[in-house]
This record gives structure tokens, C-alpha cells and sequence, in this order.
């Protein structure tokens, strides 16, 4: 219903990374809310057995308010009524939508905006747009893997490329990402590489040991990386910085019982009062197990 299935399946790294610097953010680089893991998702080989009336994501969400502002990590839910009308629900904001345009969503009442985007994959996407206002939301959502059917032993490496998009400063640089994943003690370690492009401040984002619950894993620690050295986050957000990063398992098993995609978004704020935003979500095309 969301994404146009494409006729190929690929495993891929689809990554929002969000540096912001703001003052003040109440809810400050942090995963706010927690994914529903009894919703049905895909449990088979097939795309058909997802659940298609429900597009899910985690995205990062800025509210844009002088003395309320925050930037948090929020899973997302959008449910398809059956009488033309979808509902965003991200744990803080519920809005009731209507398609205007194909995978485009706008408020029936409010100014919210919803757009999912293919990403040539078989069920993962980019999600973005405002839940309220001003509010804005950037991440990946599709159909997630049914939490029953997450391996519960072996490894498995997922591979992708990263584009960079400073947003403020209109910067650009592009790398690779990986999602090293051990189902048997249910970690996974997530790594963007900077390669090529006009960000200098970093050239590499882990999250590390993140803890898989169902078809999601979260972290509320992230590091920067300048080759060996580690970057403080003062020097790119401000003094009390914070970040997260949170991401899905999405789409059917392969043969080897493994989901085949999924997403995630990473968020370091703080209180520089010149902000700076990054992302990264460019889809990568192979797997390993």
C-alpha cells in the first residue's frame, strides 16, 4: 500500500543521521517511546505476509519551540482506516491523514505532512515531513519483520552506502554503513563512514552493543570519530550535548532466517545556539550472513 515493491530484494543500511545544536531541547538526543512489538509484521518468505494496512518507521523528530523545543528518536505507526483516511501516531502526536498524491499524506485538520519515499528496496523506505506545525519528522519506516520471527542465534552483516547532508550549511560527503548484528545475544553494532565530501568534523558515527528487542534495536550512546580519535560532541553540538540511535528489521526472512532490510536514524543534539543538522539515508544493496 505505502512503497511500490520493487522486483528485487536487497538488504540495506538506510541511515538519518541528525546533528542538531539548539537551546533549549527538553527531551535531549533521546529515544522517547518504544515500538508496539505484538503488531503483526512479515513472518514468511514473501512480501505478502507483511502487514500492509500498517506502515511503521522510527524517526528522528524535532519540536520547534522556544521554551518546549526537543529533538528525539520516536517510533512511528501509520495505519490505513479503510475509509480513505490514515492515522500518524508517534507515541506524541496522533494526526489523521489523507492521500493527496500517491505515498503523500496530509492532515484532514492540521497542517501535518506525511511522504513516504521507495527506496528501491522491497519493504523499506524513507519517511518525512511536520506532525503538527512546525514539528518536523525524518526517518525510514516500511513493513517490519513480525517480532516472532527474529533469529535468536547467528551473526549477520548488512552493508550499505551513507550520503551526508548538512542542512544549515548545504554540505554534502557520502560513505558506507554497516549493521553488524548478533542474534544470539541480541546486540547490534551500527557504523557510518564519511569517505568523500565537505563534512570535516567527523569521518565516522557507532553506535555500539545496541540492544535488539523484536524487530527494533535502541541505543542511548553514540560516538563520533575522527580516524582514531575520538571527536568530542562539544565540538560539533555545544556544551550539553546528547545522542541515540534507534533502528527496524524490515521486510520477509531470506533462506537463512534472517530479516531482509532495515533502518535506522542516529541523533546528537545540544545547546549551540547556531544549530547544524546532518543526514544520511541513502539505501546500500548487499548482504552477508
Amino acid at each position: 500500500m505505502f512503497l511500490q515493491a520493487p522486483a528485487r530484494i536487497a538488504s540495506a543500511l538506510i541511515l538519518p543521521f541528525i546533528v542538531t545544536g539548539c537551546d533549549p531541547l527538553s527531551d535531549d538526543g533521546r529515544i522517547a517511546n518504544f515500538a508496539n512489538q505484538s503488531l503483526a509484521g512479515c513472518d514468511s518468505l514473501a512480501i505478502g505476509s507483511c502487514n500492509q494496512e500498517v506502515f511503521s518507521g522510527v524517526v528522528a523528530k524535532f519540536v520547534e519551540d522556544a521554551d518546549t523545543g526537543e529533538l528525539s528518536i520516536r517510533f512511528v505507526t501509520v495505519t490505513d482506516n479503510g475509509d480513505g483516511t490514515f492515522t500518524y501516531d508517534d507515541g506524541d502526536t496522533e494526526v489523521v491523514l489523507k492521500e493527496t498524491a500517491p505515498n503523500t499524506y496530509a492532515g484532514t485538520t492540521t497542517a501535518a505532512l506525511f511522504t513516504a519515499t521507495d527506496a528501491g528496496l522491497l519493504a523499506a523506505g524513507f519517511g518525512e515531513g511536520t506532525t503538527d506545525g512546525d514539528d518536523m519528522i525524518v526517518g525510514v519506516g516500511g513493513y517490519h519483520t513480525d517480532a516472532d520471527v527474529i533469529p535468536t542465534e547467528g551473526l549477520a552483516l548488512y552493508e550499505g552506502d551513507a550520503n551526508f547532508h548538512l542542512v544549515i550549511s548545504d554540505l554534502d560527503a557520502a560513505g558506507r554503513s554497516e549493521l553488524s548484528v548478533n542474534f544470539g545475544n541480541s546486540t547490534a553494532d551500527l557504523y557510518a563512514y564519511v569517505e568523500s565530501g565537505e563534512i570535516d568534523s567527523f569521518t565516522r558515527l557507532e553506535s555500539l552493543n545496541m540492544t535488539i528487542d523484536g524487530y527494533t534495536f535502541t541505543s542511548n550512546d553514540i560516538a563520533l570519530y575522527d580516524g582514531g580519535t575520538e571527536v568530542d560532541f562539544e565540538d560539533v553540538t555545544g556544551a550539553d550535548s546528547d545522542g541515540a540511535a534507534a533502528g527496524m528489521f524490515f521486510g520477509p526472512i531470506d533462506t537463512n532466517g534472517n530479516p531482509i532490510e532495515f533502518g535506522a536514524v542516529a541523533i546528537l543534539s545540544g545547546d549551540r545556539t547556531s544549530p547544524q543538522s546532518a543526514s544520511a539515508r541513502e539505501p546500500g544493496n548487499a548482504f552477508r550472513s
